[in-house]
């Protein structure tokens, strides 16, 4: 019992606590078409993945960090909206953000929100690389919801959308902040970086499931667990399985701290790329309606309520999802084979 209720199990305890609608049924039910549509998706870019990366601006040092980003989102930023360009220069003028370098710095990027002043405050490390810039737009996708809402938004499935969203809203100015030979890796990267976020969310799902609820597990058990999962959500090829596909949950602090957390970073990332679809089968300014829509209604939305508030495909249906599946599959058909997603 805790707070005055009963709960059967552990998993039920956490559910209760981050305030989600939607059931550990519908959830597992969300992973299982996952493994089924999207891993076999996501297996067939992963050299995509690893190609744009090695593109040079990954490499590139003293221009996308710091007081540099911040100009420069600055600059563009009111090409998404007007009133986002507004926080943006409260944040600045009053000092709410920390992108500088420094050796004393933890290892993180977040936004928090300050109570006592009614505000909230942008923390981001420094790397010296364009991730910081990424990094940034990410945050400030927290930093511009908690503004507007005044951290009213609790609901943990719901509040990466606004980051997530905007990062991909964002990829529209690319052509105006990073070279021409960079904008599509970049945006094919970012794109496979949001898929994996479903993945990798769906697998640890799965797996925490299996290390709280199995009884008297070992070490290898989970690690055998682990690998498994790592080839089932194409995570990997069963033949390519390294200690890294068998040990990594280890160095995962959610595991220990917060279980049955990294759904989030799943469900989220399936509506934030929603708000892309949109962009590309209709229009980019339909597609900004939909984010700041999606703004409006999170404070009091768990995130099957706010799908469906939002006219958002549920992706707790099966069809949704396949669908989900074919436009992905269509909009990187150049690096794809139709017979390697077909399901």
């Amino acid at each position: 019992m805790y707070d005055g209720k009963t709960f059967e199990t552990c998993l039920d305890y956490y559910y209760d606590q981050y305030m989600r609608d939607v059931s550990a049924d519908e959830a597992d039910n969300f992973c299982g078409y996952v493994k089924q549509y999207l891993a076999p998706l996501y297996a067939s870019l992963r050299e995509r993945a690893r190609e744009a990366a090695n593109n040079d601006i990954f490499s590139v040092q003293g221009t996308y960090s710091g007081d540099s980003a911040l100009d420069s989102i600055g600059e563009n930023i009111s090409a998404i909206s007007v009133d986002m360009k507004d926080v943006f220069t409260y944040m600045r003028e009053n000092n709410l953000v920390d992108v500088s370098k420094s050796d004393t710095k933890m290892n993180a990027s977040f936004t928090t929100y300050i109570s006592g002043y009614n505000v909230p405050f942008l923390f981001s490390y420094y790397y010296d690389s364009v991730d910081d810039y990424l990094a940034i737009v990410h945050e400030f996708g927290h930093y511009y919801e908690e503004y507007i809402n005044h951290d009213a938004t609790s609901n943990i499935d719901v509040k990466e959308i606004h980051s997530q969203g905007l990062e991909l809203l964002y990829m529209s100015l690319y052509d105006k902040v990073f070279p021409a030979d960079s904008v599509e890796d970049l945006k094919d990267y970012k794109i496979i970086d949001m898929l994996y976020s479903i993945i990798s969310g769906c697998l640890y799902d799965e797996f925490q499931r299996y290390a709280y609820s199995a009884d008297d597990l070992t070490l290898d058990d989970l690690n055998k667990k682990f690998e498994e999962l790592s080839v089932a959500y194409g995570i990997v090829k069963a033949e390519d399985v390294t200690d890294y596909h068998r040990f990594n949950w280890v160095d995962v602090h959610h595991n220990y701290i917060a279980p049955f957390y990294y759904l989030s970073y799943a469900v989220s990332a399936y509506d934030a790329l929603n708000i892309f679809m949109i962009s590309e089968s209709d229009s980019f300014e339909k597609a900004k309606e939909k984010y700041f829509e999606i703004v409006d209604l999170g404070s009091d939305c768990g995130i099957k309520a706010l799908s469906e508030k939002a006219g958002l495909g549920s992706m707790f249906e099966e069809e949704e999802v396949k669908k989900f599946r074919d436009f992905f599959a269509d909009h990187f058909s150049e690096y794809i084979g139709e017979e390697k997603i077909a399901a």
